[in-house]
């Protein structure tokens, strides 16, 4: 089914994969060149090996696209000038929706196309009782926030993915330097553990920041059996060795690998840590999870990151979140 807008000769329709991947793949790359990361990049390549017209897609387009979730623009000429995806999602306030991948084409910018479909998200969200809507917006677009102010977003949080692409010698030299030990963690950990994890990824947020509560395990047989099934994360109690025979323990960390470009490392200070322990566990984590892949840091914007710039992380990027409440939970 097709929709008018306010713009002559512009329709706005359901999103056909077999047949708009391949307009999408190109709208999405020339919107966002100078910031697509590896794992953007793959996706376009995903959505250009996906795109096919097929017998079915031209006898019941319809049909061809049920399985899309999101909205294009197109032009008199049924060319896609504008996207934008929906993808379920799970966050706490019920089911819902991510919002991603918006963007309008350079020549049909300024007249509220965007708009139109952020509308018809929405719309589309209701009529599916959906209880929420999330995007992320890149920080520095304060116009853009503006936009998605105006509809109802508010913003909830920001966070920062800091990247690594690989250590160097000055890294190396002064992570070999550290004094500290990485120890099972005990089940008596648990509930601190628990504590300083919700300060250091709230649970409100975990579901697209790529958390897994699975990685952080106390149980020292279930580690070990997933050790033997080959699984390659690893979860330690840091223990600080300077100044104390018994040594002191300042937190946690986890390594998360990922199929994406980038693996994951979770720096989690314990409760009565002091600020340059942060830097001690970040350099532990480097020095234990040494895998030759680049490593990602996530951390909010209350966090202090000076112990990712100590050691050459770059600021891959900050997002901040906002959010639409559709419907309240009983």
């Amino acid at each position: 089914m097709d929709f008018t807008t306010a713009n002559p000769g512009l329709r706005i329709r359901k999103i056909l994969p077999g047949r708009d991947n391949l307009a999408i793949a190109d709208l999405i790359e020339r919107s966002f060149r100078e910031f697509l990361d590896p794992d953007g990049r793959a996706f376009i390549e995903t959505l250009r090996k996906t795109a096919r017209i097929n017998w079915l897609d031209r006898l019941f387009p319809d049909i061809g696209g049920a399985e899309a979730e999101g909205f294009v623009c197109v032009n008199a000429d049924g060319k896609p000038i504008a996207i934008l995806h929906l993808l379920p999602i799970h966050p706490p306030e019920g089911g819902g929706y991510l919002i991603v991948n918006v963007c309008v084409d350079e020549g049909y910018r300024g007249r509220g196309i965007a708009v139109e479909l952020l509308r018809k998200a929405i719309a589309h969200a209701r009529n599916y009782a959906a209880s929420a809507l999330y995007l992320q917006v890149r920080s520095g677009n304060p116009s853009v926030v503006h936009l998605y102010e105006s509809q109802g977003f508010e913003i909830v949080t920001v966070r920062t993915d800091w990247l690594k692409e690989k250590m160097d010698a000055e890294n190396l030299a002064a992570v070999e330097r550290l004094r500290t030990s990485c120890v099972e963690p005990e089940r008596e950990e648990r509930d601190e553990f628990t504590r300083s994890a919700a300060r250091a990824v709230p649970p409100a947020f975990r579901w697209n920041i790529g958390w897994d509560d699975r990685v952080c395990c106390f149980s020292r047989p279930l580690r070990f059996l997933k050790r033997l099934a080959g699984y390659r994360e690893e979860f330690w109690t840091v223990v600080d060795l300077n100044g104390d025979a018994n040594g002191r323990k300042i937190g946690w960390i986890a390594f998360q690998p990922t199929g994406n470009y980038a693996d994951r490392v979770w720096i989690l200070p314990a409760e009565d840590s002091v600020e340059a322990d942060r830097l001690v566990l970040m350099g532990t984590a480097l020095r234990r999870f040494r895998c030759g892949k680049p490593i990602t840091v996530n951390m909010g914007a209350e966090d202090d990151c000076g112990c990712c710039r100590a050691f050459g992380f770059s600021d891959r990027r900050e997002l901040i979140w906002m959010r639409l409440i559709l419907t309240e939970r009983d």
